[in-house]
């Protein structure tokens, strides 16, 4: 069964322990609010077992980040949300 897990809080405060014990390669990754500073942090990205990731491009235009990784938009949510049979929040 693959998840989409949503990442709202930034690098610091996320346990990335448990998000690479819990992840699969089936699984996607969409970067939220805080948690689009994970754009500059490359290893850590490069670390975790799925290449299915992305951000929220208005949450990384409100911090002032530019994406180099994939970018949605609201709608692209709404069709990542359909595409996995759940979604799990990290807050």
């Amino acid at each position: 069964m693959a998840n989409l897990h949503l990442i709202a809080s930034s690098p610091s405060k996320t346990r990335l322990d448990e998000l690479r014990a819990t992840i699969s390669q089936a699984d996607a990754l969409l970067f939220i609010q805080d948690g689009v500073y994970f754009a500059a942090t490359n290893d850590i990205l490069t670390s975790l077992p799925t290449q299915e990731i992305f951000f929220l491009s208005d949450d990384a235009a409100a911090r002032g980040i530019e994406l180099s990784a994939r970018a949605v938009d609201y709608a692209g949510f709404v069709d990542l949300t359909v595409q996995y049979e759940r979604s799990v929040s990290w807050y």
